[in-house]
């Protein structure tokens, strides 16, 4: 976790995560390169938005302190208000067994 902004503030997330990889870059990058390790991945979280398209920006900065760490970059988004409620609901049902992956 380099980030504690919620899911709306990706900006933060991103200042956070700049920081944070500018401070740990040399352990990241010895950690990523340890034999067995497929992939070393930074995950933003964030809200999906009710439109049509989302379209998220990151910063040439965070692309260069990714790469410099030997880490990749991924999205992941989330659902929020009414949304959340029917992810809930689909989750358990998954688990009881009531639906198939």
């Amino acid at each position: 976790m380099v980030s504690d902004a919620e899911f709306e503030d990706l900006e933060q997330q991103q200042a956070d995560a700049i920081q944070f990889l500018l401070a740990h870059s040399s352990v990241l990058k010895a950690m990523s390169e340890v034999a067995g390790v497929e992939h070393a991945t930074l995950d933003f979280g964030i809200a999906m938005r009710d439109v049509v398209v989302q379209s998220d920006h990151f910063p040439a900065e965070l692309i260069a302190a990714l790469a410099a760490a030997g880490c990749g970059m991924e999205l992941t988004q989330f659902p929020t208000g009414p949304k959340a409620k029917n992810l809930k609901r689909y989750r358990k049902a998954l688990r009881a067994g009531q639906l198939r992956r």
